[in-house]
C-alpha cells in the first residue's frame, strides 16, 4: 500500500483520467528475448504530459526504454514518444497495468503531445 502511494506522491505532472484503445508498437526494448517489433493493443487509464498509464495483457519489463508509437482509436491521433517503464503490476490472471514516464528526445513528439493533451 506504500508503495503506490509513494508512486502518487512522486508525479510531477496531473493526471487526466483518458480512456482509449491505444496500439503500442515496441521498436526497441531492453529485453533480449523480446522480438524487434511487437505492436500491443491496450487501454489508456490516465495521461499526462511527463507520462501514462497503461492496462495490456502483456507484462511489462521494470525500467525498460521503449519507442513508442501510440495510435489512438477514438481521436485517430499518433504520437512517436519515448518511455521508461516505472511501474508494472498485475491486476488479475490476463491483465497488468504500467505506469509509463516518457522521456524528451531529438526525435520524439513532445510539443504536439502536450497540445494534444491541453484539448482533453
Amino acid at each position: 500500500m506504500n508503495n503506490q502511494k509513494d508512486n502518487l506522491e512522486a508525479r510531477r505532472e496531473s493526471r487526466q483520467e483518458f480512456k482509449d484503445t491505444v496500439f503500442i508498437e515496441i521498436l526497441a526494448s531492453s529485453s533480449s528475448t523480446s522480438n524487434d517489433q511487437v505492436v500491443l493493443e491496450c487501454t489508456t487509464l490516465d495521461v499526462s504530459s511527463k507520462g501514462l498509464k497503461i492496462k495490456t495483457d502483456h507484462p511489462l519489463l521494470l525500467r525498460s526504454i521503449l519507442e513508442l508509437n501510440l495510435s489512438f482509436e477514438k481521436s485517430k491521433k499518433e504520437f512517436q514518444l519515448i518511455g521508461e517503464v516505472r511501474w508494472s503490476r498485475c491486476i488479475d490472471e490476463s491483465h497488468y497495468e504500467a505506469g509509463f514516464e516518457l522521456l524528451d528526445a531529438d526525435h520524439v513528439e513532445m510539443e504536439t503531445w502536450n497540445s494534444f493533451l491541453s484539448k482533453l
